[in-house]
């Protein structure tokens, strides 16, 4: 069996969830903080004076509450254009756990899933175009001979999903023993694989996963600079993609392995060393106007880490 992906493109994407989900939140506290309207509909300024830090995180987020959307958008579209499949209307579906209470499919449909549940199916989707693209590519399959894989796929990624929530919620369990739940979740799911794809195309699948997380990194960091430091020309934007993706396997694979508590605090903080690592990196690479973009990039990921800690 080959390697399996330990953090892969569902931890990306609940990261960028969180990410764009705090900036949100954060700017409607700043706004509501900022000001409060009586029945006339008179803006009162509030009586305590905004700390110089609150100021600023107020100011960062003005500016980048018109990319929230753009950045929401980047996964479904990043995936859209690099995919061999085209995708469907909507996410692929994820069927849903059948209970064993005898209820029939109409009844068990009842309930709408809530907002953030078809957000988590709607990345899950785009994550399996993103991550395994290629490899759609490479096997030739149809849209109809890949579906029953990128619905296996879209399913364990859910379920990885809600371990990670689960484990972000109680902070009291270590990065090694979720760890060791998600290797039983991805060995549950090598055995799915094998009444879906040939022993052919299960061998490709084995060959492809030790690049999976380097390529999906590089893909979404991409994206993350051509918002962030739009200054970076393509060349220097490939390079510091592959080295940021670089460096965040590394870091990730560490901590992925270690006794720290599997907070969201300590996810980021493994994301942080990565990118000063990846700035120390680049330092010879690149001239000083470029290396200054890369800079910012930086630093403004490591405010928003900052800040989510202080939240947490």
């Amino acid at each position: 069996m080959g390697k399996v992906i330990q953090y892969g493109g569902w931890a990306v994407a609940l990261a960028l969830f969180f990410y764009s989900a705090f900036l949100t939140s954060q700017l409607t506290k700043s706004r509501d903080a900022l000001s409060t309207a009586d029945h006339t509909g008179v803006v009162k300024e509030p009586a305590i004076e905004k700390a110089p830090a609150h100021v600023m995180l107020e100011e960062k987020l003005r500016e980048t509450e018109a990319k929230l959307a753009e950045a929401n958008a980047l996964l479904a579209e990043a995936s859209q254009a690099d995919s061999p499949v085209p995708m469907e209307e909507e996410a692929p579906e994820v069927p849903e756990a059948v209970s064993d209470d005898g209820k029939d499919d109409e009844e068990a449909n009842d309930a709408e899933p809530s907002q953030q549940e078809r957000i988590a199916q709607a990345q899950a989707g785009a994550m399996v175009d993103m991550i395994y693209g290629d490899l759609l590519v490479e096997l030739g399959l149809t849209p109809e001979q890949a579906a029953p894989f990128k619905e296996a796929m879209a399913a364990n990624m859910l379920k990885e999903q809600k371990l990670m929530q689960g484990a972000f919620a109680t902070k009291d369990r270590t990065a090694k023993s979720v760890r060791a739940e998600r290797l039983t979740l991805e060995a549950s799911l090598r055995a799915k694989l094998t009444d879906v794809l040939t022993p052919e195309e299960l061998t490709a699948y084995d060959n492809y996963e030790p690049v999976a997380d380097q390529i999906l990194y590089e893909k979404l960091v991409e994206g993350q600079l051509n918002m962030l430091a739009s200054g970076l020309n393509e060349e220097n934007r490939i390079l510091t993609s592959q080295v940021v993706a670089e460096e965040l396997v590394r870091e990730i694979e560490q901590f992925d392995q270690s006794e720290d508590l599997y907070t969201m605090t300590n996810f980021n903080a493994a994301q942080a060393r990565a990118l000063h690592s990846s700035l120390d990196r680049m330092g010879d690479a690149l001239d000083a106007d470029q290396l200054a973009l890369v800079d910012g990039f930086v630093t403004q990921a490591l405010a928003v880490f900052d800040a989510m800690a202080e939240n947490e």
